[in-house]
């Protein structure tokens, strides 16, 4: 678990998040994400900047599709389909990973909605987890990625 949001205060986009973990660790970092999401990427705060600093691990979620559709031209070499043999790339650039192996009915944007509403969601995380979001008042006020 990490607080560098917490400790950034303010709005916090996931770039500016990347940014700070490459400044502080060695090696690739891999940004785990639900199709949902995915589906939304292009309309994330400088997603290209993100797809250029980080491998993102894209999994199945009910409801949406698993592809590349949508992403511009220029990312769509570096999608591959995970556990599946690929070449190596050119020049090494972070992949995107396609996932469809993992099935799970929890999203964080329900995490989110149900905790806007004042619902628990000790049915949707860990017990540790549902602690530490209620300790710190996570995603009480709108949210952005």
């Amino acid at each position: 678990v990490s607080t560098v949001e917490l400790e950034r205060g303010g709005v916090s986009y996931t770039i500016d998040t990347i940014r700070e973990f490459r400044r502080q660790m060695v090696g690739d970092l891999y940004f785990i994400m639900g199709a949902d999401a995915f589906g939304t990427l292009t309309g994330w705060k400088e997603y290209e900047e993100l797809l250029r600093l980080t491998n993102l691990i894209v999994v199945s979620r009910p409801g949406h599709a698993l592809n590349a559709e949508g992403l511009p031209e220029a990312f769509r070499p570096r999608v591959r389909i995970w556990g599946s043999a690929h070449e190596p790339a050119q020049e090494h650039e972070p992949y995107i990973y396609l996932c469809s192996g993992i099935h799970n009915e929890i999203s964080a944007t329900a995490i989110r909605a149900a905790l806007r509403r004042g619902e628990t969601i000790a049915h949707l995380v860990p017990p540790d987890v549902a602690v530490y979001i209620e300790k710190y008042r996570l995603y009480r006020d709108a949210v952005t990625i």
